[in-house]
């Protein structure tokens, strides 16, 4: 549902509802994290789906926090094996 993620070998750790055709997600109650103290908590609606560069992204943040680490830890596409 999206090649642009292909190759990502990132683990993300999520919880809660997720809805909806891709088109149209909706994720309610999530508790996602990332790398030793990324933390989201909250709810997530996107509209425009797979095409991320044409996606509206409405976000209701009940918590969030990270740090350098984590955010230098992110991998930017292209994903490739062994890069990411």
């Amino acid at each position: 549902f999206a090649p642009a993620l292909q190759g990502m070998a990132t683990a993300i750790d999520v919880t809660g509802k997720i809805s909806g055709p891709v088109r149209n997600l909706k994720g309610h109650k999530l508790d996602i994290h990332f790398g030793e103290s990324t933390i989201f908590k909250g709810d997530v609606e996107m509209e425009g789906l797979p095409d991320i560069n044409a996606t509206f992204m409405h976000l209701n943040i009940k918590q969030l926090t990270t740090n350098r680490s984590d955010i230098n830890s992110v991998p930017l596409p292209p994903f490739q094996k062994g890069n990411s």
